[in-house]
């Protein structure tokens, strides 16, 4: 097993890893991750709560030369994603072997999932954009020609 790590915006590496006294302290801001039973839920909150991950990263990962908030400030959203596929890796390392396999698979399944209902969410999005666009052109509603003149725009005279 690879120790797993991610970067910051600033370019500092981290190196999540957990041991018994971290995820008490995990479990102590609503998150069991120590419950193989219980993972696929743990994970699922954690890929919809980015703050919470967030938090829960920073206890797998913290460094005595940076505050969590440095480290808050520190992230985006690409670097959030990597931290948690790092976070993800340092669960499945932590899991007694036995129940390895079920940690990898929980949290891959509960992952993929994931991507799914964000996949159908925008596609749902842009079937209702491009429905209220038919709709508005069947009125005689011309599209805005760009982005700004929606700023100049008025809607029955307001």
């Amino acid at each position: 097993m690879s120790q797993p790590k991610f970067s910051d915006l600033k370019g500092r590496e981290y190196f999540p890893q957990l041991d018994f006294a971290k995820l008490r302290r995990i479990r102590e801001i609503g998150v069991d991750l120590g419950n193989v039973e219980e993972l696929g839920k743990a994970w699922a909150g954690l890929l919809v709560d980015d703050l919470k991950a967030l938090d829960v990263v920073w206890l797998a990962s913290r460094r005595d030369d940076i505050t969590a908030d440095d480290f808050q400030s520190a992230m985006d959203g690409d670097t959030l994603e990597a931290a948690r596929e790092a976070l993800r890796q340092a669960i499945v390392n932590f899991t007694p072997p036995a129940r390895r396999a079920t940690a990898e698979v929980a949290t891959q399944k509960v992952m993929e999932g994931y991507l799914t209902a964000v996949a159908d969410a925008e596609r749902q999005v842009r079937e209702i954009v491009a429905t209220g666009l038919e709709n508005a052109k069947q009125r005689g509603m011309q599209p805005p020609k760009s982005p700004e003149s929606l700023a100049t725009s008025t809607i029955n005279g307001v």
